[in-house]
């Protein structure tokens, strides 16, 4: 939980934050935690872009490209999906009850199983990119400057060799860190509303189901 808190954020968001510097602009202009900025083409739009094209170029590699079949904590997995049950003998529920939908909508097949990591990938790059907007936001970046942190922490967490592999292959991980990021990114709304006197209701409930989704995936 680092994350929470914008004097001292994860190696992804330091690299957001170098985006951050906008010549000619004064640092009033940003109110913490605003809506979305759209100054410039650097926005919330380009991370959406950023992400839109990683998502298909992962399709496209999972459904044709991929040389390598299904790995053995994989098709073990895809096993648990055909037998859904609340726990396994190594690992909690979350991985089967996720492969589960996609397999039974399209069919037993090593794109199938491996879909819903793209899929969990396209979420974490979507949590990493609103909380480095907001850790921006709130230390009073201006709205160009806090689209461009947003924009770093997506090129950030797409081009990172680790989440690249995560993003497709169906392992415990692209799950188990996309709850973990919405987890972060609900932790840091939810304490900045505490610390400026805002209830963040919404954000704390936010956080427990985070966290309580995630473990499914991995208990330690």
């Amino acid at each position: 939980f680092g994350a929470v808190s914008w004097y001292g954020p994860p190696p992804q968001i330091r690299f957001a934050l170098t985006f951050m510097t906008v010549p000619n602009e004064t640092t009033s202009a940003a109110s913490p935690l605003s809506s979305p900025p759209t100054s410039r083409w650097v926005s919330w739009n380009g991370c959406l872009m950023v992400i839109l094209l990683a998502t298909l170029a992962r399709l496209a590699f999972v459904i044709w490209l991929c040389p390598v079949e299904l790995s053995g904590d994989e098709a073990q997995y895809w096993d648990w999906s055909r037998r859904l049950d609340w726990s396994y003998y190594s690992k909690g529920p979350g991985v089967a009850w996720t492969i589960a939908p996609s397999t039974g909508l399209f069919g037993p097949s090593d794109w199938s199983v491996r879909l819903p990591a793209v899929i969990c990938a396209v979420v974490a790059t979507l949590a990493m990119a609103r909380l480095t907007m907001d850790v921006a936001a709130a230390r009073g970046c201006t709205p160009t400057q806090v689209a461009r942190a947003g924009l770093g922490g997506t090129l950030a967490f797409t081009l990172f060799v680790g989440y690249q592999f995560s993003g497709v292959a169906m392992t415990i991980d692209g799950p188990h860190m996309a709850w973990w990021l919405l987890a972060c990114w609900a932790a840091f709304r939810a304490f900045y509303a505490w610390h400026v006197g805002r209830s963040g209701m919404a954000a704390w409930l936010a956080l427990g189901a985070a966290i309580g989704i995630g473990m499914l995936f991995k208990y330690t």
